[in-house]
């Protein structure tokens, strides 16, 4: 939580060594806040460097390098938290090109399983053919025949 700071009641460099001893002590306090406290926190450091008399240069040197400081560390965390992003997006690009690759290999497939297919379809074509020739003949024989049929014809109704 930041401190408010009542910038007109400073007088004296006690008062203004006791502002800067605040606001030091709230950056110390949110180190782990989130980014728009921290920006508030740089914010009261900037106002304290300009609102404080010129006689405290140091302590607003202090200032100046603490802001400084905690935009560095803003910075960092972002650009860590950027780094972990793309390290993700690495991970999920590896599993997607595992995917595509997996995909294209199985697309290979494709053609070899289309022939075999198509070959199967081109024996029942063959073997209704044989039927159709041999029900004049031998009965029995068209029975058998039409059992692979039957058999087969899944086969057929999967390329369809």
């Amino acid at each position: 939580m930041i401190t408010p700071i009542k910038w007109d009641d400073l007088i004296t460099d006690a008062d203004w060594i006791g502002a800067l001893a605040t606001i030091l002590d709230d950056i110390e306090d949110g180190a782990q806040s989130d980014s728009n406290e921290r920006a508030m926190l740089q914010g009261q450091l900037q106002t304290f460097v300009e609102k404080s008399p010129a006689r405290l240069f140091a302590l607003n040197e202090i200032a100046s390098r603490v802001s400084v400081n905690v935009m560095i560390t803003d910075v960092a965390r972002r650009i860590g938290e950027i780094n972990a992003r793309n390290v993700e997006l690495s991970v999920a690009a590896a599993a997607l090109g595992e995917q595509v690759q997996a995909a294209n290999r199985d697309a290979g497939r494709i053609p070899r399983i289309t022939a075999e297919i198509n070959k199967a379809r081109d024996a029942i074509l063959t073997v209704k053919v044989l039927a159709a020739r041999l029900s004049a003949d031998k009965p029995d024989a068209v029975d058998a025949i039409r059992a692979v049929l039957d058999g087969l014809s899944s086969l057929d109704s999967i390329y369809r």
